[in-house]
C-alpha cells in the first residue's frame, strides 16, 4: 500500500511536464514558424518583369513620342500587363526583365524615334518599318552595343545616316530604304564584319559609293538604287566574295562596269543602268539573273549576251515619266534555253514592237 501510494506523485509530475511542453509548443514555436513562412511568401510570387524600371520607362518615353496610333495598339502599354508582354516587345530568356527586341512594323504609327531607346541596353533588334516615323535617325542608337538588326524602311525619315552606327559592331542588317535621307553613305559601314544586308534604296543620298564597303566581307545584299549617287562603281566591290544581290540602278553613276564584278561567283542578281552595261563579256560570269533599268533609248547589246554562259534569266525594264523624254513603257523578258539561243518577249504600249528570235 505504501509503495503504491508513494508512486502516484511521479505520475502526476510527468503529466504536468507533458502539458507544459505542449503549451510552449503551441504558443511559441508554432506561431514563430508560421510567421516566417508567411513573410517569405511575397518574394516568391513577385513578377520579375516588373523589376526593371529603366526599360519600362524607356518604352513609355518612346510611346510618348508617338503622335498617332490609329489602331490603338500601344494603348495596352500600361500597368495592366508586365512590359515584356506589351505589343511588339520581347524580353530575353536569361534576362527576363530586359528588352531584346522591339518590333512595331506596319502599325501606321506617326511620330519620331527618340534617343531614349539607347537605355534598352540589351536591345538586339529594332523593326519600325512601314510606319510614318519622321525626323532624323538618332545617332545615340550607336550606343546599343548588341544591336544586330535595324529596319527603318518605308518611313519619312530625313537627315543623314549616322556614321556612328558603325560602333554597333554586331550589326547584320541595315535597311533604311524608302525614306527621305540625304548626305553620304557612311564609309565606316565597311568596318562592320557581320553586315550582310545594306539597303538604302529610294532616298536622296548623294556622293560616291564608298570603296571601303568591300571590307564588309559578309555582305550578301547591297541595294543602293534610286539615289542621285555619282562617280563610278568601285572595283573593290569585286572583292565581296559572298555578294548575292547588287542593285545600283537609277543613279547618276558614270563609267564602265569594273571587270572585277564578273569574278563574283556568288552573284545571283545584278541590277544597274544600261549606261554601265554596254558590254557584259566574260566567259567566267555565272550570274543567274541580270536586271537593267534605264531612261535612255534602246541599246542593242544582243551580241554581248553570247558570252554570259551562266545566265538563266535577264530582265530589262524601261520606265518613262513626264520628266523624261517619251512616254513608252516596255518590259523585256529573256529566258535562255542554251548558251546563246534565247527567246525574247517584249510587251509594250507600242504596237509596232513584238517578239523576235535571237
Amino acid at each position: 500500500m505504501c509503495s503504491s501510494f508513494l508512486s502516484r506523485p511521479k505520475v502526476a509530475s510527468s503529466s504536468s511536464t507533458i502539458i507544459i511542453l505542449l503549451l510552449l509548443l503551441f504558443f511559441f514555436i508554432i506561431p514563430q514558424h508560421h510567421h516566417l513562412h508567411v513573410m517569405s511568401a511575397p518574394p516568391a510570387i513577385l513578377p520579375p518583369k516588373h523589376n526593371n524600371i529603366t526599360d519600362r520607362s524607356s518604352l513609355l518615353l518612346f510611346k510618348s513620342k508617338i503622335s498617332l496610333d490609329p489602331h490603338g495598339l500601344l494603348a495596352l502599354w500600361n500597368d495592366t500587363l508586365p512590359f515584356c508582354l506589351w505589343q511588339g516587345v520581347e524580353c530575353g530568356h536569361r534576362h527576363l526583365d530586359k528588352v531584346v527586341s522591339l518590333n512595331l512594323t506596319s502599325l501606321d504609327l506617326v511620330g519620331i524615334i527618340p534617343p531614349h531607346l539607347t537605355n534598352l541596353t540589351l536591345l538586339r533588334r529594332i523593326d519600325l518599318s512601314s510606319n510614318n516615323f519622321q525626323g532624323p535617325i538618332p545617332q545615340e542608337l550607336s550606343r546599343l552595343s548588341r544591336l544586330q538588326y535595324l529596319d527603318l524602311n518605308n518611313n519619312s525619315l530625313s537627315g543623314i545616316i549616322p556614321s556612328e552606327l558603325s560602333h554597333c559592331i554586331g550589326l547584320q542588317t541595315i535597311d533604311m530604304s524608302y525614306n527621305m535621307l540625304g548626305g553620304h553613305i557612311p564609309a565606316e559601314f565597311g568596318s562592320l564584319p557581320s553586315l550582310h544586308t545594306l539597303r538604302l534604296t529610294n532616298n536622296s543620298i548623294t556622293g560616291q559609293i564608298p570603296a571601303s564597303l568591300a571590307n564588309a566581307s559578309s555582305l550578301n545584299i547591297l541595294a543602293l538604287s534610286y539615289n542621285p549617287l555619282s562617280g563610278g562603281i568601285p572595283p573593290t566591290l569585286g572583292e565581296l566574295s559572298v555578294l548575292k544581290i547588287l542593285r545600283l540602278s537609277a543613279n547618276n553613276l558614270e563609267g564602265s562596269n569594273p571587270p572585277s564584278l564578273w569574278n563574283l561567283s556568288s552573284l545571283e542578281f545584278l541590277f544597274f543602268g544600261l549606261q554601265l552595261a554596254a558590254r557584259l563579256t566574260s566567259t567566267g560570269f555565272r550570274c543567274s539573273c541580270l536586271g537593267y533599268s534605264t531612261h535612255e533609248d534602246w541599246i542593242d547589246w544582243s551580241r554581248d549576251i553570247e558570252d554570259l554562259l551562266g545566265i538563266q534569266k535577264l530582265s530589262l525594264h524601261k520606265m518613262m515619266s513626264s520628266v523624261y523624254k517619251g512616254h513608252n513603257v516596255w518590259n523585256i523578258e529573256i529566258s535562255c534555253t542554251s548558251e546563246i539561243v534565247c527567246q525574247v518577249g517584249i510587251s509594250s504600249c507600242n504596237p509596232n514592237v513584238s517578239k523576235y528570235q535571237m
